[in-house]
């Protein structure tokens, strides 16, 4: 009867083990996948905005230019 427990708790641990160890490569597929998400779709989103807001302070640095020109052409 003692053997039977020792084998029956055995298996229960091992059975406990296995699941965690689903669980965390679950979890890690989770990050994997989170991870390729953020490179393929907000990554290059990001570097859009960035030179998006660098072209529009180059646009408005040369109105303020040719305002200026405009503006000491006419005195």
């Amino acid at each position: 009867m003692k053997l039977e427990q020792i084998k029956w708790q055995l298996i229960q641990n091992n059975d406990r083990e296995n699941i965690m160890d689903i669980i965390m490569i679950g979890l890690g597929s989770l990050i994997m996948i989170a991870a390729a998400l953020y490179v393929i779709f907000i990554l290059p989103l990001q570097l859009h905005i960035k030179k998006s807001r660098q072209r529009q302070k180059m646009l408005e640095n040369e109105i303020l230019e040719i305002e200026f020109e405009m503006a000491r052409s006419k005195k």
